[in-house]
């Protein structure tokens, strides 16, 4: 919507009259100000809406000084996440907090940081002098290293399944352990008893195997379950020849026919395979643990465990900046959960 200037640069004034709003109304949803006026969701969107089509740039330093807000959100992901920003994963979910930032009228500032050890963590200076509002986390976090952050009362939301922090603030994951389950379920109705599970040694990953277990006992899965899970382990790329040997140590009639790991590794795994004269699905069938270009593109198709990564992010970063706009706290109440779904290609087969 092009819209009638005033005299100079548009202004609120000029903004308002074409929302057909009063001027405290934009100046509120400009300043990301609503201490003193309520303001619906549909207006707020046609202001920033109109704000945008019309190239009005607010004086961010003024709107600090005001609403003692910056405008900016943070984005942190954890850096030991291989790949970094490059992991199909986590970019994923980056695009999906951009897009909900933009439309809300915010800026996203990202970084990646030491989030899973307390003892070799630095807490970030700019976090400290809070150049952002709020924080987006995600990737394998610590919960001690969250705690440090909640010590400057800085709101934040997770974005992943880690059940460890889930006691400290509000998290946006997938029903990841239905989703395993549903991987297990799979496998066993294509006639696979034996199957092999590649975890981390966390309080998050032990959580999960441990709510599986139950889950498999309580609804009489037939299904055999090694749990592996090495000191080294880290899910990506490197992991693949350690899983290799120790997937060939069973002897032939007792090896595993199936494996459920990251895509990372899964893809490095397929080229050993073959190096090896293996054929999969026929010697072994894989599925990753999460659905990434990855499980598209390479040697074959991967089946996987799907959840849509990019909402996940958009959920995330709705939810702090619309917190932040109301002036509410966020608690771990506030968590969501979205559902997994399985994604059957060529990896998978029946088990002879």
């Amino acid at each position: 919507m092009t819209i009638c200037k005033s005299e100079g640069k548009i202004t609120m004034v000029d903004i308002a009259r074409a929302a057909n709003v009063s001027q405290p109304v934009v100046s509120a949803v400009l300043n990301n100000n609503f201490k003193h006026i309520k303001v619906s969701r549909d207006n707020r969107e046609k202001i920033l809406r109109i704000a945008r089509e019309n190239n009005y740039y607010f004086n961010a330093a003024a709107r600090a000084l005001s609403s003692k807000r910056t405008g900016n959100i943070g984005f942190i992901l954890s850096d030991n996440i291989s790949d970094g920003w490059a992991n199909a994963t986590f970019a994923r979910c980056l695009n999906g907090a951009e897009s909900a930032c933009r439309k809300m009228g915010y800026n996203i500032n990202i970084c990646r940081y030491n989030l899973s050890n307390l003892d070799s963590f630095v807490f970030p200076e700019k976090i400290g002098q809070r150049s952002v509002d709020g924080l987006l986390f995600t990737g394998y976090v610590n919960a001690d290293v969250l705690r440090k952050f909640s010590e400057f009362d800085i709101p934040g939301v997770c974005i992943g399944d880690n059940l460890g922090v889930r006691d400290i603030m509000p998290t946006v994951a997938c029903d990841f352990v239905d989703g395993l389950y549903q991987a297990v379920k799979t496998l066993g109705e294509l006639g696979h008893r034996h199957i092999i599970i590649c975890a981390q040694q966390t309080e998050r990953e032990n959580d999960i195997i441990a709510q599986l277990i139950f889950l498999l006992r309580y609804r009489n899965c037939p299904v055999d379950i090694d749990y592996y899970q090495p000191e080294t382990y880290q899910g990506n790329y490197n992991d693949a020849t350690a899983l290799f040997e120790y997937w060939k140590s069973f002897r032939i009639d007792k090896r595993p026919s199936a494996i459920i790991s990251t895509d990372q590794v899964l893809i490095s795994l397929l080229s050993i395979l073959q190096k090896e004269n293996y054929c999969v699905p026929e010697d072994l069938s894989l599925i990753s643990t999460c659905e990434s270009a990855l499980c598209h593109y390479g040697l074959l198709p991967l089946s996987s465990i799907g959840y849509d990564l990019e909402k996940h992010g958009n959920i995330a970063a709705s939810m702090l900046i619309e917190h932040l706009s109301d002036s509410t706290r966020l608690t771990p109440d506030d968590s969501k959960v979205e559902p997994c779904y399985m994604n059957i290609r060529e990896s998978i087969s029946k088990h002879k």
